[in-house]
């Protein structure tokens, strides 16, 4: 299951501590990164921040309701198909909207839509002669220069054997130019221990770059050169990352179909040559071509090895998407052929809607003739209940280079059937459920048969004011796997794993921040000649955050405890960091962690960050393994950000 939060507690938080434009701009991060789970680790952290530059951006130029898509208003991860067509029927029907609102008055726009809205659309009246015009970009364009360093100061093995070539540091850079008819961007990256030189890079470890023309002409949407994302459909042929959601997990498997520059540092995903964007009332049509050179599985590049690996599988491809929709239905055609390993994928998906009902799917093909879709059925009768239920078939074989529908493992070989409910029976209170499960067809790593596994997610939030929250979420996993991996005949058992946690927000006087959790998790291991193993942990959190009236200057810190002896009950935790970064803390050992943010805003438009961070270890001595081992208990890591706006 892909990421869900709870944007409640996000937005109250945005308003508590945002005075300014760009001041909201920076605590939305926060705003959002509060209640991010531990379901992140199954999500690229570079996605997360491509996500969250694209909320900051439109934060900064809000949605004209009056004026707004389809799929922009989907793009948005607080608003479901149904909100997004009620909004769109009432425009139809009474006209204009002449007030933000007035949103209060299409039904399934409750009131904590209303909160996680208001920052990013606006009602402005409808200019129906917009012409693309260069003076307004120039007038009405905003940049951005952002750069973020950061490490750990103790050694690591990679550095004193020689196996790293580069610097103990990573370092990101990044300039962009945005407007809504115009974006201009270019970005440069390293990671810990890659090297930024001219022997084995070009500077940076990796760069990303883009210029992109948009609502050039009525006709003509767009012209994107570069780098680029994009996803159509239901994801089975074209999606570039991965999904957010806050209404069950509906956002997992509806799309919005979009074509959008890439600002991430992330160096899978994305697309790199030409895209056109054509469109009328009721088509759209889109053409592409990509040449690029990554490995979706690659990691760093840090040895000679490494770079032995680098640009192993390129890929030269030309594809497409048309769409042709009404007011309730929409039907796409997507595909794309690669000239390096003449493969290709081409499907048909579809969306319609009757009443509250909802329908969407998709069915792809591949080079080996091979068949997957996914298709899911929604009910949205109001904002007290909603009920998402969804099928998928991935055989094995399937292959699809560029997609990322929804799955458990992969979509090349599963079977699962999931199931969603959001309810808010009381007030102040919000329920939701989650079940699924799924079958893997032949053996996997650490499997060696095929399995079955399902998962059962509860998460119960109660809201008693704007300035208040508690979280409560339970998950149940079970899975099969080896357990005598060493033995020339393997064996599986069923594993099942509980996690638990309880969160606590409070927000005193608009300026203090206060924050705690407590998370469990019991490990139950069951093998095939009956012997039982069951083990545990937990971790306990707090966090306190001030900020000065006039917001020049602010400070989080916090502090964890864990005892967490065995590696199968791991936990992940939700950490602050600062500015366009994200940090999901793995706990596994017995010890404790420290951490402080430092917020910096001499000037409307300059932010300077700061975080520092130690974690201590009571049952070892060296820390990691391989060449990311650490001689010592405690792990030291420092990072800052500088990010000015003009």
């Amino acid at each position: 299951m892909r990421l869900k939060f709870f944007c409640v507690v996000c937005t109250v938080s945005l308003y508590a501590f945002c005075e300014t434009d760009y001041d909201m701009l920076v605590d939305l991060q926060r705003a959002f990164d509060s209640d991010l789970s531990d379901e992140m680790v199954n999500i690229a952290i570079d996605e997360v921040e491509a996500m969250k530059e694209q909320l900051s951006y439109v934060a900064a130029n809000p949605i004209n309701v009056n004026m707004a898509t389809r799929d922009e208003l989907e793009a948005l991860p607080f608003l479901n198909v149904t909100q997004v067509e009620n909004l769109l029927e009432y425009i139809f029907y009474y006209g204009d909207l002449k007030s933000i609102y007035e949103l209060s008055l299409i039904k399934g726009w409750d009131k904590s839509t209303l909160m996680m809205a208001a920052p990013f659309l606006t009602v402005k009246p409808v200019n129906k002669e917009h012409k693309f015009s260069f003076k307004d970009i120039g007038k009405y364009g905003k940049s951005s220069i952002y750069v973020r360093a950061g490490g750990a100061l103790q050694k690591r093995k990679g550095y004193e054997n020689g196996k790293y070539l580069g610097k103990p540091y990573s370092l990101i850079t990044k300039f962009y130019f945005k407007h809504k008819d115009f974006s201009v961007g270019l970005l440069g990256s390293k990671s810990e221990g890659e090297p930024f030189d001219f022997k084995y890079n070009k500077g940076f470890d990796f760069y990303c770059g883009h210029i992109a023309f948009m609502n050039i002409s009525k006709h003509f949407k767009g012209i994107y050169l570069g780098d680029y994302r994009m996803q159509f459909g239901q994801g089975l042929v074209f999606k570039s990352n991965s999904s957010f959601s806050s209404s069950a997990f509906y956002n997992s498997i509806i799309f919005s179909d979009n074509i959008k520059p890439s600002y991430s540092a992330s160096e899978t995903g994305y697309f790199r040559g030409l895209a056109l964007s054509f469109g009328g009332k009721y088509f759209n049509f889109n053409l592409m071509t990509s040449h690029t050179q990554y490995n979706k599985n690659e990691g760093y590049h840090r040895t000679e090895s490494d770079f032995e690996k680098r640009y192993m599988t390129p890929s030269y491809i030309l594809g497409g998407n048309f769409s042709f929709f009404g007011r309730y239905y929409k039907v796409g055609l997507s595909g794309y052929y690669d000239f390096f390993d003449n493969a290709f994928n081409v499907g048909i998906d579809y969306r319609f809607r009757i009443k509250f009902f909802n329908f969407a799917g998709e069915v792809a093909l591949d080079k080996n003739l091979k068949l997957a879709t996914i298709n899911s059925f929604s009910v949205f009768c109001n904002e007290k209940v909603s009920l998402i239920a969804l099928f998928r078939y991935y055989p094995f074989g399937f292959e699809t280079k560029f997609g990322n529908a929804y799955s458990r493992n992969s979509v090349t070989d599963e079977t699962g059937f999931a199931i969603g409910v959001e309810t808010s029976p009381f007030r102040n209170w919000k329920f939701s459920f989650l079940s699924d499960i799924f079958n893997i067809s032949l053996p996997k790593y650490n499997v060696n048969k095929p399995s079955v596994g399902f998962s059962f997610n509860f998460k119960a939030l109660y809201s008693p004011s704007e300035n208040s929250s508690g979280l409560f979420k339970y998950n149940i996993l079970s899975r099969e796997k080896n357990f005598n991996s060493d033995a020339a005949v393997k064996q599986t058992g069923t594993y099942f794993k509980h996690s638990f946690s309880l969160n606590y927000n409070l927000i005193v006087k608009e300026i203090i921040t206060l924050k705690s959790t407590i998370s469990s998790s019991i490990y139950i291991f069951d093998s095939i000649s009956n012997n039982r193993l069951v083990t545990y942990g937990y971790m306990l959190s707090f966090a306190g955050g001030w900020r000065c009236t006039d917001n020049i200057f602010s400070f989080m810190t916090g502090a964890a405890f864990f005892d967490i002896p065995e590696y199968d009950n791991r936990i992940y935790n939700y950490e602050p960091s600062v500015l366009y970064s994200y940090a999901s803390e793995q706990y596994y050992g017995i010890g404790c962690r420290f951490f402080l943010v430092l917020k910096f805003i001499p000037v409307k438009g300059l932010n300077i960050e700061f975080k520092a961070s130690d974690t201590y270890f009571l049952d070892r001595n060296v820390i990691g393994s391989g060449n990311e081992e650490i001689k010592g208990n405690h792990k030291t890591q420092l990072q800052g950000a500088v990010r000015y706006n003009f």
